[in-house]
């Protein structure tokens, strides 16, 4: 995800190999994947897997004045 986290912090690790992502796609779908890019398309599904997991280190953003607000995960009615 976004954030540089020290391993002591972990939970757990996720591998996702988007190569084998793609390939479960319908032949529409992989046209559209492979018309915005490999790069494109891993930042889309980080997106949505971040609005679906919503991790916590990643749930809030400082605000200028030191506090902490929830950040909008949803975006373009996504969730």
């Amino acid at each position: 995800m976004a954030n540089t986290v020290p391993p002591e912090l972990w939970e757990r690790v996720i591998v996702v190999q988007w190569a084998k992502l793609l390939m479960q796609l319908d032949a529409r779908e992989r046209t559209a994947v492979e018309s915005m890019g490999l790069a494109v398309y891993g930042l889309a599904l980080e997106h949505l897997l971040q609005v679906h997991m919503q991790p916590p280190l990643n749930a809030r953003r400082r605000t200028r004045d030191g506090d902490w607000r929830p950040r909008p995960f949803a975006l373009l009615g996504l969730t």
